[in-house]
């Protein structure tokens, strides 16, 4: 980092910015263009890049009208490591423009913190790209085993040490995360979930005589390719990617247990009996075969 905790607490002091650290309440903080571009240096090394159409608007809306003061805040760690906001950040930078944004300092035991915080904390376990899908795995993993839920609600999160645990004692989770990780094509869904469930699978004895299976179910939702109607990676995608409402993440979630579970089983699957499954009124569907 090119500014150390020091240098950035001295920048934050002498712009007369007070924000206790620990404190979680919310302040509302005055970012010139010097203290964004000093914020953004002390980004975690794992963040994801700038979205530079996002910027540019941003800049222009702060330019022409005024940004306003966003619900969404501007989140530091308790080791003042920048982990959300950056686009709004870097628009301040781009345009030159002061802007007031609400911000906040995430005490060490914060949820929020330890998830996403969790790569930068154990770097020397996710230096690989696959370290995302390898994070929200191990975060459904600890769930299930621990509560039997997936996907694992707020209360269920674990602790870093938590997480590095069950990575160090399942090394085929780590090989479910770099397999999903290197597919191509459109995700469909989130790959957390998908590195989980090729992990769950794998190995389980009703798999014994078809290992290929699984990882053709995921290569096919990924490409697309060689599908036919009635194939469940098919009427999975087709649901996904052209559906004319919005499902829930929960939703789609159960739509690939559904899926997977069909495949596995050499069933067809068509789209009525994917949609069944209803957020707001059923159980999500058990993962055991």
């Amino acid at each position: 980092m090119k500014n150390s905790k020091k240098v950035f607490l001295k920048l934050l002091d002498e712009a007369e910015v007070d924000i206790p650290l620990g404190d979680p309440r919310p302040r509302l903080v005055e970012y010139t263009p010097e203290l964004a571009a000093a914020a953004l240096e002390r980004m975690s090394f794992d963040q994801r890049l700038l979205s530079k159409k996002k910027v540019a608007l941003y800049a222009r809306i702060m330019t022409e009208l005024g940004f306003g003061q966003s619900d969404s805040m501007v989140v530091y760690d308790h080791d003042i490591y920048y982990i959300n906001g950056k686009q709004r950040l870097a628009a301040i930078v781009k345009s030159g423009m002061t802007q007031k944004l609400w911000t906040m300092m995430l005490p060490h035991e914060s949820i929020l913190y330890m998830d996403d915080n969790l790569r930068r904390r154990t770097e020397h376990f996710f230096r690989e790209p696959h370290r995302y899908v390898l994070a929200a795995a191990a975060n459904f993993l600890y769930a299930y085993r621990r509560h039997g839920a997936f996907p694992p609600g707020l209360s269920n999160t674990p602790t870093n040490q938590a997480k590095i645990r069950l990575i160090e004692n399942h090394p085929k989770l780590t090989q479910s995360a770099k397999f999903i990780y290197s597919l191509k094509g459109k995700p469909v869904i989130d790959i957390g979930s998908q590195g989980f469930l090729h992990f769950f699978y794998n190995g389980k004895p009703e798999l014994e005589e078809d290992m290929e299976r699984l990882d053709r179910f995921f290569k096919r939702l990924r490409s697309g390719d060689g599908l036919v109607k009635g194939d469940p990676e098919r009427t999975l995608r087709d649901t996904i990617l052209q559906a004319r409402i919005k499902y829930t993440t929960r939703e789609k979630r159960a739509y690939l247990v559904i899926a997977i579970k069909a495949c596995l089983k050499g069933k067809k699957l068509g789209s009525r009996s994917l949609q069944d499954y209803k957020d707001d009124r059923d159980e999500f569907p058990s993962i055991e075969l």
